[in-house]
């Protein structure tokens, strides 16, 4: 049974990360793109994420996300490099397939565009508080390539006691963010790909990084493991225990990644009705 203390005590922090970030106040104009992924018929999702937007006046161009149920020859390429088991299950989630594309489209308009930074975030995502207008008043760490900025990121780092001096960001590390979350709970379900900042160098080395590896677990995973060093990737599997990342070796490209707090975004509460988990076997996510 869950202890309902340390449930509301991190309820509590997330409220105090939103104040935080909501006393804030940024002048100017966007000058980076932000980027939402959304299926076209998940209506729903998109009037949540425009909402929010209109809320804390931040501007957005929607990525067409990826319906494998519309569009199954997208899986056609991957036919014969897709990883045979997912998760060690012979059922995958026709989500994560779907999802992982949609980001790709999101990394492609990275590298193609004019800008050396764009926030993506998935439609389920609900920003905080306004965001910065102007990449520069982020104050990014030196040579950083990604930086995570989603609450299921942070979620290790509110058990860590902090002072601010300003009223400003914090980064930590991906490899230190994520011995926190090994620290909080035993099982990481998914750091989640809800919202991050990524340079047109990083989303480069993501598409070859793609192109040589291909699919073979959730987006963000993929992200994340490419953030860590050797040592941290042989803790975590030794922390996880539950066998679902055997024999995974990532590539040798490596992006330096953070994590921001406060968090700009939470996971919207709440489902919508066309966004389900799909389960389907191998067979089935190549018929046509």
């Amino acid at each position: 049974m869950v202890d309902p203390k340390p449930v509301r005590l991190r309820a509590l922090e997330f409220l105090r990360q939103g104040a935080r970030l909501r006393a804030m106040h940024w002048p100017g104009e966007q000058d980076y793109p932000v980027y939402v992924i959304n299926r076209s018929k998940d209506t729903e999702r998109m009037s949540r994420f425009a909402e929010s937007c209109r809320n804390w006046g931040i501007s957005y161009e929607r990525v067409d996300g990826v319906d494998l149920r519309q569009k199954p020859e997208f899986m056609e390429s991957f036919r014969s490099r897709i990883a045979e088991l997912c998760y060690n299950k012979t059922d995958f989630v026709r989500g994560i397939y779907g999802c992982f594309l949609g980001h790709r489209e999101a990394w492609q308009l990275v590298a193609n565009g004019s800008s050396d930074w764009a926030l993506i975030c998935e439609d389920d995502a609900r920003f905080l508080g306004p965001i910065p207008k102007n990449i520069k008043q982020f104050e990014l760490p030196k040579n950083s390539e990604i930086i995570f900025c989603n609450q299921r990121m942070a979620d290790g780092l509110l058990s860590q006691s902090a002072s601010h001096k300003k009223l400003g960001f914090d980064f930590l590390t991906v490899d230190d963010a994520l011995k926190c979350l090994m620290d909080f709970t035993p099982i990481i379900v998914a750091p989640g790909g809800d919202s991050y900042l990524l340079s047109k160098i990083a989303a480069h080395k993501l598409l070859v990084i793609f192109e040589e590896m291909q699919m073979s677990f959730d987006v963000d995973w993929f992200m994340l493991f490419h953030c860590i060093n050797n040592e941290t990737m042989r803790l975590f599997l030794q922390t996880d225990q539950t066998g679902r990342f055997d024999g995974y070796t990532p590539h040798k490209f490596r992006l330096s990644g953070f994590v921001l707090q406060p968090s700009l975004v939470d996971q919207a509460e709440g489902e919508s009705k066309v966004r389900r988990m799909e389960f389907c076997s191998r067979e089935e996510l190549f018929l046509q």
